[in-house]
Parts: C-alpha cells; structure tokens; sequence
C-alpha cells in the first residue's frame, strides 16, 4: 500500500481546536470544564469566568450585550482605581496587559490606549454597570 499522505501542520491544529472545543461544548459544569483542560495554552479561567487568548488580547468567552466599552490604558491610574473598586477583576487583569472582560451593563478592555486617568464619578459609573 502507498505510505499515508502527509498531514499539514495547519490541519493537524484545526483537528485539535475542533477537538477541544467538542469537550468544551460537552461540559455540564464546572468540574467537566476543568475535565476539559480549559488551562491549555490559549484558555484560562479565572473565578467562573473563562477567557481565551485571541490575537494578543485575552477575550472574555461569555457572550454580553454590555452596552458601553471602557478602554483603560494598562498599567495606568484608571486601571489601579478600577481595580480597587471591584476586586474581582484583580485576578482577570493579572492575565496580562490586554484583556476584554464584561460586567453586567458595562465592559472593560485594558491595552495599550485607552483612559489614563479617571474621575469619580467614571469610575461609579463602571462600578454599578459591572
């Protein structure tokens, strides 16, 4: 018989990203999602909240109509504020310097632009969105 054909690298990958996304998809709970080594390298779940890595910016998986996008500069003064005033995103901004992470009415996306600064009353605007 002939030897087998090559397989592309290419194909080799899109074989695997199907594959894990059928484990992904067939997750009931939790502890099935952790089952599916959702901690691969371009996936990370942080509380109950799941993210994957999309270009170079870790992107939220949880789909949201939140209305209104907060650019915020990494690193900066505005990016420390929100941070002390909803905890929780402590460990989301801790993925890296370029996340998209939705709240209730309102989502945040740290990178390079984006405010550096921000007022009060910005940021109670955020904090009762999220």
């Amino acid at each position: 018989p002939p030897p087998p054909a090559a397989v592309r690298p290419e194909t080799a990958r899109q074989f695997e990203a199907a594959r894990e996304a059928a484990k992904q998809r067939s997750a009931t709970n939790l502890q099935a999602a952790d089952e599916a080594d959702l901690s691969s390298a371009s996936t990370r779940r942080v509380g109950t909240r799941v993210f994957a890595l999309r270009g170079e910016r870790w992107t939220e998986l949880r789909k949201t109509e939140a209305p209104t996008i907060v650019k915020v500069k990494a690193f900066s003064e505005a990016y420390f504020k929100i941070m002390e005033q909803i905890p929780e995103l402590r460990e989301v901004f801790a993925l890296g310097d370029k996340v998209l992470v939705s709240g209730r009415n309102v989502s945040i996306e740290i990178g390079e632009g984006g405010m550096e600064s921000m007022s009060d009353s910005d940021l109670s605007r955020i904090r009762s969105g999220w």
